[in-house]
């Protein structure tokens, strides 16, 4: 009995063997056949690139000019590009014969923090995008939040209400784990509050409104206080 299980054993064997060397020369068979029919790929559009170079991107694909179309997994595709810390979301579409068409949904930089002396490119969620680029500078707020980048994206959702701030916001510290400290570009502090921010920022906006005060030379403007206003000039 052992000695017949163990020739059975073989056959089977030789057998898989046989299988897989037949499905692997079919394989190189119909990749040959696409090639000489011109079923390659000679074209790679990729869409919806901002920040992103294309050329840069195509190297680093797993995928060349001149390769069968039939040869292309487009799900690796998919996961190689994911890899890269700008891509949102990613979809891929085979466009027979000759095409591999790329529509990139990009993340988008809302501010960026510094490390040791760089500064790096974030998006909302606080994730690192990419070293900022000295040659072409990103006009963004600098977040000091250390380890809670999970607070980034409240605060910048209570400063777009109130665009007149947004656009002149040059620096966000977060002070006790608790609330913000912002800067504008003119070196103003507003000291914002833990709670209610939305409206402790509209309260300053209606007095800005209200006159000049704000073109003034002025040290801070502590909104901490849901009653009172303590603003201090320079």
């Amino acid at each position: 009995m052992g000695k017949k299980f163990l020739i059975l054993i073989i056959v089977v064997g030789l057998a898989f063997v046989f299988v897989g060397k037949y499905f692997q020369t079919t394989k190189n068979n119909i990749v040959e056949q696409t090639k000489k029919s011109e079923i390659v790929l000679k074209q790679i559009k990729i869409n919806g690139l901002k920040n992103l170079k294309g050329e840069e991107l195509v190297k680093s694909l797993p995928i060349k000019i001149g390769q069968a179309m039939i040869e292309i997994n487009i799900k690796e595709l998919q996961e190689k590009i994911k890899e890269n810390p700008w891509v949102k979301d990613v979809s891929i579409f085979a466009n027979y014969p000759n095409i591999i068409e790329i529509n990139i949904v990009e993340k988008t930089p809302v501010g960026k923090i510094n490390k040791q002396g760089d500064f790096y490119l974030i998006d909302i969620n606080g994730d690192e995008l990419a070293k900022e680029d000295e040659k072409n500078p990103k006009n963004l707020p600098v977040f000091f939040v250390d380890e809670n980048k999970k607070s980034i994206e409240g605060i910048i959702k209570e400063m777009e209400k109130q665009p007149y701030f947004y656009d002149n916001w040059a620096k966000a510290i977060l002070v006790g784990d608790r609330r913000f400290d912002i800067y504008l570009k003119s070196g103003m502090k507003i000291m914002l509050p833990k709670e209610n921010v939305s409206l402790a920022l509209e309260r300053l906006n209606e007095l800005r409104l209200k006159g000049d005060l704000l073109e003034y030379k002025i040290d801070y403007v502590d909104l901490r206080f849901e009653k009172k206003l303590i603003i201090k000039g320079i």
